[in-house]
């Protein structure tokens, strides 16, 4: 016979997990009003919590990450059938630049020469200045000359806004 303590924990409703934030962000304000010293100190800031922040947003959907490209579908599926919940829990933000995370590492670990980098030196008007970006494309150039980058929070938007739209797919951000 199990104790009833045992009995109690078998019938017990399975807890959901909980987001576990990353302590001691810098202080911010909006990337393009940063200066240099500030944007490599948030850089700095997101490299050390970056494995932290993909594992919490992990954790918070039950993802096992394999950092494959068809990984992104099962993630997505994953955020897509708990974004209510989410927004709910005032969770939608850190659990999305989770998944954007995840993608930036994705596009990094399967594609050799690929890394993140403080996109610091580019003109004012760029939309990506002083955001952490993944960077070492080759292609053309573009103008005004800039290498290409890859802003994972930026490509992540568009697939967040098809679940606002109820007009999401699994695969949207593998595709």
């Amino acid at each position: 016979l199990k104790s009833d303590k045992t009995m109690i924990h078998l019938f017990r409703k399975k807890e959901q997990p909980q987001y576990l934030p990353v302590e001691e962000l810098p202080a911010l304000k909006p990337f393009g009003k940063m200066t240099k010293e500030e944007a490599q100190t948030y850089f700095q800031w997101h490299m050390e919590n970056l494995s932290a922040r993909i594992h919490n947003m992990c954790e918070y959907l039950r993802f096992t990450p394999d950092y494959s490209e068809r990984s992104l579908i099962s993630l997505w599926d994953r955020v897509i059938r708990r974004y209510p919940r989410m927004k709910k829990e005032d969770m939608t933000g850190c659990v999305v630049n989770g998944c954007a995370l995840y993608l930036g590492e994705v596009f990094i670990r399967n594609n050799a020469g690929l890394r993140w980098e403080c996109c610091a030196d580019v003109p004012l008007q760029e939309a990506f200045r002083n955001r952490p970006v993944v960077a070492g494309f080759f292609g053309k150039e573009s103008t005004p000359p800039a290498p290409p980058v890859f802003e994972p929070m930026y490509m992540i938007t568009g697939p967040e806004g098809r679940i606002l739209r109820g007009e999401a797919s699994a695969t949207d951000v593998y595709d």
